[in-house]
């Protein structure tokens, strides 16, 4: 059968020794879906949502969905995902989230993998900065991928705030391209430099839209 967690307005701040929020959903043969909301976790000392995982091993599909969350001043990453679908489609939307500040970690770490594809990949309305290493990574390993951090064609995925981060801004790992139009990068232009794997970043915004 079908596996579902909602988790709705929490805290989970100030852990000493683990992380804010895992959350986890699994099923054989039917759907998997985590979905987080209005929530936050900061303050940690390992990730702040670790495993925000869904996974379906041998029929289903797989969704990871955080809308309004907030993850500040976590040792490891902020946002750590995992979306699988073996035998079906994988998907991970992050919506008008923040994770920043991380002291060893990614802004946000989203992995996807599906059986048949296309992984599909949703931000907007997003802020992933001042982090030592990267500031969203992607991986994906599906035969085909639909990665959508922002568009110049009027869709609603982009006007993300990407900078300052301390390896990379974006790194796509995997076959295929991130699409990352219409986000602002910081004060300076961006250079190819600034990230890793195939990354389209042009045309990019001047102004930050999250300050």
């Amino acid at each position: 059968g079908d596996a579902t967690l909602v988790m709705n307005r929490i805290i989970a701040n100030g852990s000493l020794a683990d992380d804010g929020i895992d959350a986890y959903a699994y099923t054989y043969n039917g759907n998997a879906r985590v979905e987080i909301n209005d929530s936050e976790a900061s303050g940690n000392a390992d990730y702040g949502i670790d495993f925000a995982d869904a996974e379906s091993y041998a029929g289903g599909n797989a969704e990871v969905i955080l809308r309004r969350v907030t993850t500040l001043n976590n040792t490891k990453d902020g946002i750590w995902g995992w979306s699988q679908a073996d035998a079906g489609l994988a998907s991970f939307t992050l919506d008008d989230c923040i994770s920043r500040g991380s002291s060893a970690g990614n802004g946000a770490y989203v992995y996807l993998s599906s059986g048949v594809g296309p992984d599909t990949l949703r931000v907007r309305n997003s802020v992933f900065a001042n982090n030592p290493v990267y500031g969203l990574r992607v991986a994906h390993v599906g035969a085909t991928a639909d990665l959508n951090v922002g568009d110049a064609t009027g869709g609603t995925e982009g006007f993300n705030s990407i900078f300052n981060n301390g390896s990379y801004e974006l790194w796509s790992q995997g076959a295929g391209t991130v699409l990352a139009e219409n986000n602002y990068w910081g004060p300076s232009a961006p250079v190819a430099g600034d990230f890793l794997g195939s990354v389209d970043y042009a045309p990019f915004l001047p102004a930050d839209p999250n300050p």
